[in-house]
């Protein structure tokens, strides 16, 4: 049996799921999961077809809120013998076919263990701007640096690199960011979470819909001083420029902002959660100051105090590419 899973959640939006995610994503082999949360009638009886179709497990959510969903997932998972999974927007998928087999060989080895989320090396046409051209860099041997996590605390909202085309500084081209390396949130087109870490480390909280979920999950593991990882040899593709062909919102945040739109996501007041959880505001790093001594002495101060210009807070290149 695989040692990793894979994971969706969806909402109204099995015509991507049919026409691009499982066409683009080798899966043969792995246990695929989706949890429906709270699709159409119409919808739901959809996507109990595809999945049929194409090999997934299909269940409806039991409560509302990724966090729920992923505690959920966990549950499944860890029954059929699964301590690891793989979470994935539609719109996202391996750049690689043998990406699913080389990160299970990752797993098996032991690489993973002591790390509570992973994440990859996304190419993008939302942040980056310009997948097409780290497509070619990568076709001509070269390993470019896409968007490799979410930054907060840093004095950047992404952990982007170089290659990328967008208003939001890039990262050093250091060496220490080409290897395994520590970053606050992973990139939440895919990520990857250890299941055995969630349930000793993670408190559920059903306020949070989508957006700022992975984020909260995170940022927990820092609070308890374990770290979270990018894996920069994992490329993956994020298309979010093919759904609105198909009806569906480019952008998730920019559609929840109107309160009436909760076909495709659950709506939830994230900021107010986020607030009343951590004590300071999201995004507004500067109002960590207030309650930083609240969190001294873990990884969360230490991605305050963190200079990025001098490279990633800590690197795992010895750990994972031994």
């Amino acid at each position: 049996m695989k040692s990793v899973g894979i994971f969706l959640i969806s909402k109204n939006n099995y015509e991507f799921l049919d026409k691009y995610w499982s066409k683009n994503f080798n899966y043969e082999g792995f246990h695929v999961l989706n949890i429906d949360e709270g699709s159409s009638d119409e919808q739901k009886a959809f996507g109990k077809e595809i999945c049929q179709k194409y090999g997934i497990t299909y269940l409806d959510r039991e409560k509302p809120g990724l966090h729920n969903n992923v505690e959920m997932a966990c549950k499944h998972f860890r029954d059929v013998g699964i301590h690891y999974l793989t979470w994935w927007q539609h719109d996202c998928w391996p750049l690689d076919s043998e990406f699913m087999n080389n990160l299970d060989k990752l797993i098996d080895a032991g690489k993973l263990k002591d790390f509570g989320t992973f994440g990859f090396n996304g190419l993008a046409t939302d942040v980056t701007h310009n997948y097409k051209r780290d497509m070619k860099k990568i076709n001509n041997g070269k390993k470019p640096l896409g968007i490799l996590g979410r930054g907060h605390l840093c004095d950047r909202s992404w952990y982007v690199g170089s290659s990328g085309d967008t208003k939001i500084p890039a990262i050093p081209n250091l060496p220490e960011f080409h290897q395994p390396f520590a970053i606050e949130s992973v990139a939440w087109f895919a990520i990857g979470l250890n299941i055995d870490m969630f349930f000793k480390h993670i408190k559920v909280n059903s306020g949070y819909g989508f957006h700022l979920a992975w984020d909260d999950i995170c940022f927990q593991f820092l609070n308890k001083n374990i770290y979270n990882v990018a894996i920069p040899d994992f490329y993956i593709l994020h298309r979010p420029d093919l759904k609105p062909a198909l009806g569906i919102p480019k952008n998730s945040a920019k559609y929840t902002r109107d309160k009436k739109n909760d076909f495709f996501f659950e709506q939830a007041d994230q900021h107010e959660v986020w607030k009343e959880s951590w004590g300071w505001e999201w995004p507004n790093k500067k109002s960590f100051r207030a309650v930083k001594e609240r969190y001294k002495d873990t990884l969360i101060s230490d991605f305050f105090h963190h200079d990025i210009n001098r490279g990633p807070l800590k690197s795992f290149g010895d750990i994972i590419n031994d």
